[in-house]
């Protein structure tokens, strides 16, 4: 049931994500043209309305729209958009409580994590909290990489969005159907959950760093900006490294299939991701 709700909010984010970029086109030049109406009464140059559109044309000619405005217009959404979702962590946590102390006690803890991955109830935790933290989670994240590629369009947002997304499904469909080639049966179960696991704790604690990064004065959003890089890498190495050995516990595979667990399954998601990025970077 877990696999099947992650499969169909990935496949639904991308569906969205691909519409949104198929009715999205902004241009270059965002002046308004001159209204060919005009010349309809070039004849009647007393009449108001004439003198109406000549007020008009001489404003965007003297006064064009600059493509900054896009750029407030994208900032003042993205800060209602942090802080809804901000007020949404923190009803989860107040109604919730025990749900998010779970998450961070698995994140850092290969004995609460096993333990609570033995209790059925326990493993999905609840169903609606788990997609709602996913959902913040690709949302933070794509937030993070456009700051870094300092692409300032909504446009270049839901590109970052589609690809992480994809990812996302492509790296839970391979441990799916490859696991069980080399592994024993259900352990990809314990991957994904670890993975989904750290990922929602990710999320969380990104937020407030978002909001720092993108409407604080400098040097506090460089601070914070800083911060996040050190958080995301230690967090990926640390991540690697209890995988390893929770598999190798777990599945008393040789060597050869743990290292191979980790360049196919973590190792390549972040070439990909990485290459992806620089790509879209240039472009």
């Amino acid at each position: 049931m877990k696999l099947k709700a992650g499969i169909l909010l990935c496949f639904s984010l991308t569906f969205f994500s691909l519409t949104y970029s198929q009715k999205y086109h902004p241009s270059s030049d965002t002046t308004l043209p001159v209204p060919f109406t005009v010349y309809h009464f070039q004849y009647h140059q007393d009449s108001n309305l004439w003198k109406t559109h000549s007020q008009i044309i001489k404003m965007h000619l003297l006064y064009p729209e600059k493509p900054r405005e896009k750029y407030n217009l994208f900032s003042t959404y993205l800060f209602f958009a942090l802080i809804f979702m901000l007020l949404i962590v923190l009803l989860i946590r107040i109604l919730n409580p025990d749900y998010f102390l779970n998450i961070f006690r698995n994140t850092y803890s290969t004995t609460s994590f096993l333990d609570n991955l033995s209790k059925k109830e326990a493993q999905s935790f609840l169903l609606i909290n788990n997609i709602i933290l996913d959902i913040i989670f690709i949302f933070s994240l794509s937030l993070f990489f456009l700051k870094l590629s300092e692409i300032r369009s909504v446009m270049g947002y839901w590109q970052i969005f589609r690809i992480i997304t994809l990812l996302y499904l492509v790296q839970i469909m391979i441990i799916r159907i490859f696991y069980r080639v080399f592994f024993k049966r259900g352990t990809e179960n314990v991957h994904l959950s670890q993975i989904l696991t750290f990922n929602r704790m990710a999320g969380v604690l990104l937020i407030p760093f978002l909001i720092l990064i993108y409407f604080a004065s400098p040097p506090i959003n460089k601070f914070a900006f800083e911060i996040i890089k050190v958080f995301l890498i230690v967090m990926i190495l640390f991540r690697l490294i209890k995988n390893y050995f929770i598999i190798k516990k777990i599945n008393l595979s040789n060597l050869f299939y743990v290292l191979l667990y980790l360049c196919v399954f973590e190792i390549s998601l972040y070439f990909a991701i990485i290459k992806e990025f620089i790509g879209l970077n240039h472009n």
